[in-house]
């Protein structure tokens, strides 16, 4: 999937602390805050195994990633202590959270304040992004 010049295809990229690279708002706790991704995804919709609704903890999409994509983000995540990390479905940046460890299972959350119809879309959009490549 190659998406079109300023923006970015579905999935996970690191978040700039200065203005440089694509401008990406989102509605974080009630407040419109704006984040610069760096254009180089660290994992990207071709990583994704799996993607499906997770009731367990809360809702909350569930994404495993293959081989590539685990040592990626556990790369990633190991390197961004403490600061961002952007996740984009279909160009929309959903959120960008502060990362607090390593995360080197394989899976990933995306949660927030979403109502189940809207995380059964961003999933629809997921899968959609998945089976075009």
């Amino acid at each position: 999937m190659v998406a079109a010049p300023g923006e970015l295809i579905t999935g996970c990229y690191y978040v700039n602390e200065d203005s440089i690279g694509i401008k990406k708002t989102v509605l974080e706790n009630g407040i419109l805050n704006t984040y610069y991704l760096n254009p180089q995804a660290i994992i990207t919709v071709n990583d994704f195994e799996t993607v499906a609704l997770d009731h367990e903890l809360g809702l909350a999409i569930q994404i495993h990633l293959n081989k590539a994509g685990t040592k990626a983000f556990a790369d990633a995540s190991k390197k961004s202590l403490n600061k961002r990390l952007g996740f984009v479905i279909a160009g929309q940046l959903v959120m960008a959270p502060v990362v607090s460890g390593e995360i080197s299972g394989g899976e990933i959350q995306i949660s927030g304040n979403f109502e189940e119809r809207e995380m059964e879309d961003l999933i629809g959009r997921i899968e959609n992004d998945m089976y075009e490549n």
